[in-house]
């Protein structure tokens, strides 16, 4: 499975204080993961956040620095 994550320079709120913000979700295809990013990247409209796509085998394949 491919995975989308975005991690923010911020902590989450409502969670534990020691670790950063993020979300993030899995799709089955490269095409579904390269559909999402595109999405994604054009939606983001924060600062100081890291995007990262990374294929089935764990390699990063792209990163986004907002």
């Amino acid at each position: 499975m491919w995975q989308l994550q975005a991690t923010h320079n911020t902590t989450n709120p409502e969670g534990d204080p020691d670790q950063l913000h993020g979300n993030g979700m899995w799709v089955d295809t490269e095409e579904e993961a390269n559909s999402w990013w595109e999405c994604w990247s054009r939606a983001r409209n924060t600062s100081n956040t890291v995007s990262t796509l990374t294929n089935p085998d764990g390699e990063v394949v792209r990163v986004r620095f907002d």
